[in-house]
């Protein structure tokens, strides 16, 4: 069974002293993230590929703008993500792993609006769907009657995705903190570690030790 977020509050306070501290042990958790954004990006910039183990799917509904919103555009059919696009962790100068159609097939390459007029005045590819991200929402161009897109990126924060995914095409309910925490095992040790290390200047705790607590919260779930 992973690990939750406050599974790995209540470690990180249990090994200050201070399990019973509710306040302390929120703050531990903004730590938790904090740490989880440095070391993926960390991670990513030394190993490109392990991107598919961190990025997640997000489908997002269309609507329809007024075209008054782009002057001097050459005229064409707008839509903008119903809701924001959480944020994205920027490693390896990608912005998304993804965005398109909701086949998850055809792409929707993302661009600046200012390169979006360009190249939409070309002859051969003026009508191809392009987006451009503004203020966190995306806006598709040529995109008569698309009902939405999909998107697959690294969330940055955790909470701005739980919260596009509960508004997103194919909702699933809010993330707790009760759940497994996003991000992968090794990489959860190495975020209390790195806390330990760093945030309470303390000696690291065996490997041995993370394991052992790893099994008896399985344990305990086992026998709730």
């Amino acid at each position: 069974m992973q690990s939750s977020l406050n599974e790995l509050a209540e470690l990180l306070a249990e090994r200050a002293g201070r399990q019973f501290d509710f306040s302390f042990r929120q703050e531990l958790k903004v730590m938790i993230n904090y740490w989880r954004v440095r070391l993926i990006v960390d991670s990513l910039n030394s190993r490109p590929n392990d991107r598919k183990w961190f990025s997640k799917w997000l489908e997002l509904s269309l609507i329809e703008v007024n075209f008054s919103q782009f002057p001097d555009f050459p005229e064409c059919p707008i839509m903008r993500t119903e809701f924001k696009i959480p944020k994205s962790i920027r490693a390896n100068g990608k912005l998304y792993d993804f965005s398109g159609k909701l086949n998850k097939m055809t792409v929707i390459s993302v661009h600046e609006p200012y390169e979006i007029k360009v190249l939409m005045s070309g002859r051969f590819t003026g009508s191809y769907l392009r987006m451009a991200v503004i203020n966190d929402y995306g806006f598709v161009f040529n995109a008569l009657n698309l009902p939405g897109i999909s998107i697959k990126l690294i969330p940055e924060d955790i909470q701005e995705f739980q919260l596009a995914m509960s508004q997103s095409l194919s909702p699933v309910p809010c993330f707790t903190d009760d759940e497994p925490y996003f991000v992968t095992e090794d990489l959860k040790q190495r975020i209390v570690q790195a806390i330990i290390a760093t945030e309470f200047r303390m000696p690291a705790i065996p490997e041995t030790k993370l394991q052992e607590i790893q099994i008896n919260n399985e344990r305990n779930l086992q026998q709730s």
